[in-house]
C-alpha cells in the first residue's frame, strides 16, 4: 500500500474512490490513504460483489464493465454482458481462462 500512497502523493486535496471485491481491501486501503493525510477518501462499500446485488434488485442500469475477480474457483464472477478482453492468441472476445 505504501507504493498507492507514494503515486498519489501532492494530491492529498483529490477525491479517491476505492472498490474492490468485496469491499474489504478498501476498508484498510482507505484508512491507510487516511492516516497519510488524505482527506477525501471514498469507497464502494460492500465492493462489486454488493453492487452487482444492488442492481439486480433494484433493476439498475449496471455501469460495471468487464468480470470481477473472486476468490475461488470460478476465478471471475459476470457482473455484465460485455466482455473486455480478447484471446492473446487468435484476438477474439475472450473472458474465460482454462485452468490445466
Amino acid at each position: 500500500m505504501h507504493d498507492a500512497v507514494d503515486m498519489v502523493k501532492g494530491k492529498e486535496e483529490k477525491e479517491i474512490l476505492l472498490y474492490c471485491t468485496g469491499g474489504i481491501r478498501c476498508e484498510k486501503a482507505s484508512a491507510w490513504f487516511k492516516h497519510n493525510g488524505f482527506k477525501n477518501v471514498n469507497q464502494l462499500y460492500g465492493g462489486i460483489i454488493e453492487y452487482a446485488k444492488e442492481i439486480k434488485e433494484k433493476n439498475l442500469p449496471n455501469k460495471f464493465l468487464g468480470k470481477n475477480f473472486v476468490f475461488d474457483q470460478r476465478m471471475g464472477e459476470r457482473i455484465g454482458n460485455q466482455i473486455v478482453s480478447q484471446c492473446h492468441q487468435c484476438g477474439t472476445p475472450c473472458d474465460t481462462r482454462k485452468l490445466r
